[in-house]
């Protein structure tokens, strides 16, 4: 398994005294740190300094220890929505919550899709249960807003927690907090009447097959994910014959690369045409979020492999795609330190993170897409991120 030294040296700094903890706490690292697919028994029950047989007594097989870690992770987060105090102090909770375990963000966003629907469907209730405790949080602060707007808003405190798992920048709660406040005291543009998503109509096929097929894949692999869809599935969705798709692709590796280089060239491109008409750097910022929402809205689910599916790449091409999505953030984050100076380079970073992956899980949330005027709601909300 990858960087297992490190992912021993991060479960033993905060291993719980309970043992079935010691577990969950070690295997939500390693799925963090390697992906579901890449991590076995054998590499949790050595993070935690046990046999595979011991490990078997506590949990009968992997699937049922990635679900039990979810789980876990979502009750820790409802006890934090339920105590009381008032916003303030939830905020300041699930930040805590955040520094301590920033798995939770992957684990629901990557990993959770691995789970039998039935369990999918009983954590999907569970995180709209934390949401909506949230949301009362919020609302309770500002009796002005509507329970859609307290509901988008807990969203995206949520979400703008969990981009903390996609690095490895170091957390600090009052940063944290202010984040999350900024996002609860946003202004949010009148609605207008609530419409079908972008991307969301059948359109027109392409005449390439080459093309029809990565649109295929693309929508396959934001569905299901990349490690359970097969060529043949690919195939069938594209209306290509089995053999026949590997006159296009060599391989279903090769369908993914081409898909994260073309959205990160899209992403590229649209970043130099801001630089090229923006008159400042918040102008710049102010336009690419604007450009950043359109793309996310109108290709929701190239959206999310770009998110979630780069480690299933080898290696090289992993560093590839990465290597490049990494210079891209350091271009915002850029921009964000010469419109605000006073930002450290760490709390820019959080900040642009934040905002990009509050855009991206928003976008692909069903019932917050398909509420009134989601772009300049979902633009507000970057906003408030970045410039508050």
């Amino acid at each position: 398994m990858e960087r297992g030294g490190t992912i021993g040296a991060l479960t033993r700094a905060r291993r719980p005294k309970d043992r079935k903890q010691q577990i969950l706490s070690a295997a939500s690292v390693c799925f963090h740190e390697v992906g579901y697919h890449n991590v076995s028994m054998a590499d949790i029950a050595g993070a935690v300094g046990i046999t595979a047989g011991a490990l078997y007594r506590h949990f009968r097989d992997k699937q049922s220890l990635l679900d039990s870690a979810v789980s876990d992770s979502f009750e820790r987060l409802y006890a934090v929505t339920s105590a009381g105090g008032g916003l303030d102090a939830m905020l300041t909770r699930l930040a805590e919550g955040t520094v301590h375990g920033r798995e939770l963000g992957l684990l629901w966003e990557r990993e959770a899709r691995h789970l039998p629907a039935a369990n999918q469907q009983v954590l999907r209730r569970r995180f709209r249960e934390v949401n909506q405790r949230l949301a009362e949080g919020i609302g309770e602060h500002r009796a002005e807003l509507s329970a859609a707007d307290a509901d988008l808003l807990g969203w995206a405190v949520l979400c703008a927690l969990g981009s903390t798992a996609h690095h490895t920048v170091e957390l600090d709660v009052p940063v944290l907090v202010a984040m999350t406040s900024a996002i609860c005291a946003v202004r949010l543009p009148d609605a207008g009447e609530a419409a079908t998503p972008p991307g969301d109509t059948a359109g027109l096929a392409p005449v390439s097959r080459r093309e029809a097929l990565l649109a295929a894949a693309t929508r396959l692999f934001g569905e299901h994910g990349y490690q359970s869809v097969s060529m043949a599935e690919i195939g069938a969705a594209a209306a290509i014959a089995g053999p026949s798709v590997y006159n296009h692709f060599a391989s279903k590796t090769e369908i993914l690369l081409a898909a994260l280089n073309r959205g990160t060239e899209a992403l590229w491109l649209d970043l130099h045409e801001v630089l090229r008409v923006a008159t400042s750097h918040g102008h710049a910022l102010d336009l690419l979020v604007d450009g950043h929402v359109r793309f996310a809205l109108r290709h929701r689910q190239l959206m999310g492999a770009l998110v979630t599916e780069i480690g299933n790449l080898p290696l090289a091409e992993r560093n590839q795609v990465r290597m490049a999505q990494r210079e891209l953030i350091t271009e915002w984050v850029s921009l964000l330190r010469a419109h605000r100076p006073e930002l450290s380079q760490r709390d820019a970073h959080l900040r642009v993170r934040g905002a990009l992956i509050v855009i991206a899980d928003v976008a692909r949330t069903p019932h917050l897409v398909r509420g009134p005027a989601v772009a300049g709601r979902l633009g507000a909300v970057a906003r408030a991120l970045l410039f508050t």
